[in-house]
């Protein structure tokens, strides 16, 4: 660390960390007496944030300082007064298809001063609490500690970074990582923003679904090759800004893909469906009143009731009919095993509040309706 160094880091008093990360500061320059966020970075690429600093993009906040030491990186960048997307969807819901196509279209402005460099500046981190969102709606791509340059040389990156789900294919060493690594994680970001989950877990039904798709094939060739080429398929796929009244009943409806076991067509699994239903069916309607009751009152009807309700709602759930995992949040976790125990949760839940309701309804029944 030598003296020029040390004497520029020494008018920055370090105030909090931001969020949950320890190597982020909340800063104050004892001269001018403004905020500033200091990080200090054990993986980097010097010459991104150098870049940076000298040539802005529009999109990326400000950098002030670029101070290297023996093992680390610290940086001095704007302070962005605002949320990241993972926080506003997490408070507010997801946003509504002409909200998502903005802070893309917003994103895509960013990208496309960075991937026009050269050599071209990849992010390999877009996700939604890598992007911030200020007062005045601007949008800020944040954290570039795993960024770096495309090189023509290179088959595939020499370190695997990338965060799970909104990491492409390539950044598993497959292959070299490059703008359309980025248009992945852009559709990746897209379906969050529409549905509060990722396409592997929901795919956003609407008229972004085929660019969702496009932009996270599995294939970088059958992407959008550029983030100009993703710019224009948004823009003629406009999304008309929807009423705040009445927002629910104009959402694209999920298609609904039927009932397990009549899915695939298969002959000889729709015959096993066919028949399961048929059973169960059966065995909901020979259910019993217990001989320990007496024999006036309404409890065999209810406990019919209650099972073909617990029968339909384990259904719905499993085939997640019309969304409805989307009002539970474990049902809907990027996880398999937590989204699989969040459907078995959140069915028990409901019908042990449909069990208290049934008895109190028979209650009333055998209190007021009886002889």
């Amino acid at each position: 660390m030598g003296l020029k160094e040390e004497c520029t880091l020494s008018m920055y008093r370090e105030l909090a960390p931001i969020g949950d990360k320890n190597h982020v500061m909340l800063v104050q320059n004892t001269v001018n007496g403004k905020f500033y966020v200091k990080k200090t970075l054990a993986t980097y690429h010097k010459n991104i944030y150098d870049y940076l600093k000298n040539y802005p993009c529009t999109g990326v906040p400000i950098i002030y300082e670029v101070l290297d030491f023996d093992t680390s990186l610290v940086v001095i960048e704007e302070f962005i007064n605002g949320r990241t997307l993972e926080e506003a969807v997490t408070e507010s819901g997801p946003y509504s298809e002409s909200e998502a196509a903005d802070i893309i279209l917003s994103l895509c402005d960013t990208l496309n001063c960075l991937h026009r460099t050269r050599p071209p500046i990849i992010h390999r981190d877009i996700k939604a609490s890598n992007v911030m969102i200020t007062g005045d709606k601007s949008v800020k791509l944040v954290d570039f500690n795993i960024a770096r340059p495309y090189s023509q040389t290179d088959t595939k990156d020499t370190v695997l970074m990338g965060t799970v789900s909104y990491a492409a294919p390539e950044q598993y060493g497959f292959a070299q990582t490059d703008a359309r690594t980025d248009i992945y994680a852009l559709g990746v970001l897209t379906n969050y923003l529409l549905t509060g989950t990722f396409p592997d877990v929901r795919l956003h039904q609407g008229r972004f679904t085929s660019v969702i798709k496009t932009c996270t094939h599995i294939d970088p060739e059958k992407r959008y090759q550029s983030v100009d080429e993703l710019m224009s398929c948004l823009v003629r796929k406009p999304a008309v800004r929807l009423p705040e009244m009445n927002v629910a009943s104009k959402l694209p409806k999920q298609k609904w893909r039927g009932l397990p076991g009549f899915r695939s067509h298969t002959p000889w699994k729709m015959h096993l469906a066919l028949f399961c239903y048929l059973f169960l069916l059966c065995f909901l309607l020979s259910l019993k009143q217990p001989a320990v009751l007496p024999p006036d009152n309404y409890y065999n009807t209810s406990i019919i009731l209650i099972m073909i309700a617990w029968f339909i709602l384990v259904l719905g759930m499993i085939i997640n009919f019309k969304g409805i995992r989307r009002f539970f949040p474990l049902a809907t976790h990027p996880q398999k095993a937590v989204r699989y125990a969040g459907i078995y949760i959140s069915t028990h839940l409901i019908m042990f509040h449909l069990v208290l309701l049934a008895l109190a309804i028979m209650s009333f029944f055998t209190l007021f309706m009886s002889p």
